[in-house]
């Protein structure tokens, strides 16, 4: 089970990081753009001002988002099956978890980073549908997915920077699962 359970975390990886670039290059991108050079002076970088429910449709719609959560699927419907009494076992939830952190130790110092937009891209989409599925306007939904997301991504971010180094070992993701997994 703990095999099982790794093995589904890792197969998922290279989609994972398809949808993390894909969400950067369309929140971050414009903005990029911007300092790159002065939109005045070249207006091929001049770029219409997007509402935040247009950047959600915007990031759902890019190519690489798209790419990325169908390779996951898919991955994941390749791995080997996780039975329902497997799934809810700590051992699977621990091989999930030790899946989960290979990012962060391959690459320590981008770390803190990868976990915050991770978090902003995980919170970004899903609070925009949970907030309209509660009747809430486009905008407001975009607001307050924006909002959230944004500050889930810090605070994850932030807190990995500041754990103390045998914590960061563990990975961000880890100490997360484990505070809703177990606590």
């Amino acid at each position: 089970a703990p095999l099982k359970g790794l093995y589904q975390e890792l197969v998922k990886l290279p989609g994972k990081g398809e949808e993390l670039l894909g969400t950067a290059i369309q929140v971050v991108g414009p903005t990029i753009a911007g300092f790159v050079g002065d939109p005045g002076m070249n207006p091929s970088l001049r770029r219409p001002t997007r509402t935040l429910p247009q950047v959600i449709q915007d990031v759902e719609q890019d190519p690489l988002v798209q790419l990325g959560r169908r390779s996951q699927k898919e991955a994941v419907e390749q791995a080997p099956p996780i039975s329902a009494a497997e799934e809810t076992g700590f051992f699977t939830k621990a091989g999930r978890g030790a899946g989960s952190m290979v990012p962060y130790i391959v690459a320590p110092p981008a770390a803190p980073a990868l976990i915050g937009l991770e978090s902003f891209t995980d919170h970004l989409t899903n609070d925009f549908e949970t907030e309209k599925a509660k009747g809430k306007s486009e905008d407001d939904a975009a607001k307050i997915a924006f909002a959230k997301a944004t500050a889930s991504g810090a605070l994850q971010a932030a807190i990995f920077e500041f754990l103390p180094s045998a914590l960061k070992k563990l990975g961000g993701p880890a100490v997360d699962k484990f505070a809703v997994n177990f606590v």
